[in-house]
């Protein structure tokens, strides 16, 4: 007979005075349970290894399957350490993100670049490919994921169209783009597919009033109606295969006008849609230096809970989909031995954020396809190692986060501490979970 112990990653939400919400972030199970009964049956399921009563036994099973208990001899903490070993250190996995200009077509309230007329050459376009292909030979790479990055990756549709075509020769291939959304023509949306863009990422800041204000030309003319235009156009060439992810930063000025933007996207009735939110904050560089109506991070919490409540009314998201999401046992591809960015002039990056500004490059690409690393940069980030921390190793939040911002907690983010709050974490995954539960609930009715 098998013994049993509690999950690491049993998160309690109290309720009310007798009963909890009994969350496990790995396994992303949850229900409602009275305080004296969870009490009661970690008791039993882990101290007897047989049981007499019939429901208790059924009862067991369930505790097992939700993950709430695991074998006495199981690590769990372990076996995530495993799986984000296996990821991080093989050699057939790449990801790379491609900035294939510096230039763009916007002028952003709040944009931290500093734009210019640089763009990727043939050379370094050679080089890409030579990168391809010498793994290709040595057999040394199955699987690719390319993010298109800039700049405005848009304004380089012959470059996306060519790469894409070596990038195609990859077993396992696929691509997301980064774009203001603006300079989609019909050429490029007709070859989205064939060039394996599976994904795109626009930002949307609020209804058309709104955004025209954030996120408008070089010429101050408004971008929303021509954005809106792209996507609908993209979804009727595509019939919603391919995904779309829309950003919204907030300040104090637009936070009022996200729910016209949603009924406005359910006019256009997407399918494979998902959506981010976060705050504008203050830059060192480009527009953003100026940026003033921050919002701070309690204000942005109760932005975040009413949005949500704003996704399930518009039936963009189920309740449910709220819970903290089980990350697929690693945080961010810059962890990936084979993660990296590629600027335009060839410089090398662990991270696509420091290219704009430039910052913390950490190597080369050669024209033969190889990249010369320099020693002392990359390997900050080879030697970095969230498990080394006991408190991020048996954090019960470990499966939703996998150790956070890489480049953060190594002290490289110019924007972010590299110490984790881990109590205020915890805590925001508590109201995250328990507001799921609460719309789970009025949705019912």
């Amino acid at each position: 007979m098998h013994k049993y112990k509690l999950s690491i990653f049993n998160l309690i939400v109290e309720l009310s005075d007798n009963d909890v919400l009994l969350y496990n972030t790995f396994s992303r199970s949850l229900i409602k349970i009275r305080k004296e009964d969870f009490q009661h049956y970690a008791k039993v399921f882990t101290e007897l290894q047989e049981l007499d009563n019939q429901e208790l036994k059924e009862i067991k099973n369930s505790f097992i399957n939700f993950g709430f208990i695991v074998e006495k001899d199981f690590n769990e903490a372990t076996y995530i350490k495993i799986r984000n070993r296996q990821w991080r250190h093989t050699p057939l996995l790449h990801s790379i993100a491609i900035i294939p200009n510096m230039d763009c077509n916007f002028n952003c309230k709040y944009c931290f670049e500093q734009t210019s007329h640089n763009y990727m050459s043939k050379k370094i376009i050679k080089s890409i490919e030579a990168y391809i292909n010498r793994n290709l030979e040595s057999q040394n790479i199955k699987s690719l994921a390319v993010s298109w990055y800039g700049g405005e990756p848009l304004l380089s549709p012959n470059i996306i169209e060519r790469l894409s075509k070596t990038f195609s020769q990859v077993e396992n291939y696929k691509a997301f783009i980064f774009t203001n959304g603006y300079a989609f023509n019909g050429n490029f949306i007709e070859k989205l597919k064939i060039m394996g863009i599976k994904l795109i990422v626009i930002t949307l800041d609020g209804s058309k009033d709104s955004h025209d204000k954030y996120r408008y030309l070089k010429n101050g003319k408004g971008t929303y109606n021509k954005i809106l235009e792209n996507i609908s156009k993209i979804c009727q060439t595509h019939n919603d295969e391919i995904k779309f992810n829309i950003r919204t930063n907030f300040d104090k000025n637009n936070i009022d006008f996200y729910e016209s933007m949603l009924e406005d996207f359910e006019k256009i009735n997407i399918k494979n849609i998902s959506f981010i939110f976060s705050k504008i904050t203050k830059s060192i560089s480009g527009n953003g230096a100026n940026v003033t109506n921050i919002l701070s991070e309690k204000e942005l919490n109760t932005i975040s809970y009413k949005i949500r409540e704003l996704l399930v009314k518009h039936n963009f998201y189920k309740p449910l989909d709220f819970l903290p999401t089980k990350l697929d046992y690693f945080n961010c591809y810059t962890g990936a031995d084979n993660g990296f960015a590629i600027n335009y002039d060839g410089a090398v990056y662990k991270c696509f954020g420091d290219v704009n500004p430039p910052q913390n490059q950490v190597g080369n690409l050669l024209e033969n396809g190889e990249i010369e690393y320099f020693p002392k940069e990359i390997i900050k980030w080879y030697g970095y190692d969230f498990f080394d921390n006991s408190k991020c190793r048996n954090c019960v939040i470990l499966p939703s986060c996998m150790g956070g911002c890489a480049k953060a907690r190594l002290g490289l983010d110019i924007y972010n501490s590299p110490k984790c709050n881990q109590n205020k974490m915890i805590d925001n995954t508590k109201a995250q979970i328990k507001q799921a539960y609460f719309l789970q609930k009025s949705n019912k009715k």
